[in-house]
């Protein structure tokens, strides 16, 4: 494949023997992107273009407006997890058109799709980078990075050097091989997730403590996380005696929370703790089961969410449905595959006793079980 690049009218052409296409860029006094513009000539004769208007706010790039071959702009919006991967786009009644999920370093697969062209030609994805579908790199600031290497195309200028860290000599290294905790808005270092993600919760626990008051604001925090305890609590009931049993405890714990959550606002509010007043409970124990019904709610729901995520629940008994978080089979005898986690699952609801009806999953290490409604077990 060749490539030339034109400097004054920040254009590129790129020939690749079956089409050629020449893309030109915009950019504003500030230096962002606000326009792209495509042409796309194939041997065969057929001609096409697309444009890229980029909208944005105060925090980057929240949409597009997207037009091909002279038609009028539709306008689309991003919906972007906490770590800022585009995961959905979103066209203007707010009707789902596409859907992306990546691995820790960033390749990304399509799952959904109902506008296929804006699908393909969505440049903003993993991280909020803008993505190369042509060579298959993502453009972050400084340099370029390779999701399917998960290294830097180009080196790091020496002054980022940290001999103190494993992977600190590496200038090629992308977040110091840890993407999951780690995040590279500019192309030359690596931030924490945790840090970000703990600097905001501070910030905005802070100011609201500072409006309604720290009691209020703890308590309101405590029910939020007993609900969501109790969420994942119900979704581990269905994993089998050991979800059984983890699922009641993180109930249990998620109830706690939130009717401790509420006397501490209502406390807040009048002045009487009527928990303590009602049930005699000293100030050590009161404090404590309050402490301690976050603590379990807190880690119980982050470990039973990556539990569930890696071990699919029981999918039922319509073989047609397609599992949470799977891809359609091509046929009704292939298996339903989730590429996020690249397990597998396929139903066998006819098969004879003793073995009995059942789905077949292949989880991601590649080890084989049969899922059954209320247990599992490895064939």
């Amino acid at each position: 494949m060749g490539k030339t690049y034109t400097k004054d009218n920040k254009s590129t052409t790129q020939l690749d023997g079956s089409y050629t296409y020449n893309t030109s860029y915009t950019y504003d006094s500030s230096g962002r992107l606000i326009r792209e513009f495509c042409e796309e000539s194939y041997q065969s004769g057929y001609y096409y273009t697309y444009e890229l208007i980029y909208v944005y706010d105060e925090s980057g790039i929240i949409g597009v407006l997207f037009s091909d071959n002279g038609a009028a702009h539709k306008a689309y919006y991003y919906v972007r997890n906490l770590q800022g991967d585009v995961i959905s786009v979103h066209d203007e009644h707010y009707t789902k058109v596409a859907e992306y999920a990546y691995d820790a370093y960033g390749n990304c697969t399509v799952t959904n799709q109902t506008d296929a062209t804006f699908a393909k030609y969505n440049p903003i994805r993993y991280r909020g980078y803008y993505y190369d579908r042509e060579t298959k790199l993502y453009h972050v600031g400084a340099r370029y990075y390779s999701s399917e290497f998960r290294r830097w195309i180009s080196p790091d200028t020496t002054e980022y050097l940290d001999p103190q860290s494993v992977n600190g000599l590496n200038l090629y290294c992308y977040c110091m091989n840890n993407p999951i905790m780690h995040v590279d808005p500019t192309g030359h270092f690596a931030i924490s997730t945790f840090l970000i993600g703990l600097a905001v919760s501070s910030l905005v626990t802070w100011g609201l403590s500072e409006i309604f008051g720290a009691q209020i604001v703890g308590g309101a925090s405590s029910m939020v996380n007993g609900y969501g305890a109790i969420t994942t609590g119900l979704g581990l009931l269905s994993f089998g005696p050991v979800g059984w049993v983890a699922g009641g405890l993180l109930i249990i714990a998620g109830a706690g929370a939130i009717i401790i959550g509420a006397n501490e606002i209502v406390d807040g509010i009048t002045g009487t703790n009527y928990i303590q007043e009602w049930t005699g409970w000293s100030d050590d124990l009161y404090n404590g089961l309050y402490i301690g019904s976050n603590i379990v709610s807190s880690v119980g729901t982050i470990a039973g969410n990556i539990y569930m995520k890696y071990n699919p629940p029981y999918p039922g008994r319509n073989p047609n449905k397609i599992p949470d978080g799977f891809n359609d089979r091509v046929n009704p005898k292939a298996n339903y595959y989730n590429p996020k986690t690249d397990q597998s699952l396929r139903p066998d609801l006819n098969h004879a006793e003793p073995i009995g009806p059942h789905w077949d999953w292949k989880d991601s290490n590649g080890q084989r079980w049969r899922l059954y409604r209320f247990w599992r077990k490895i064939k």
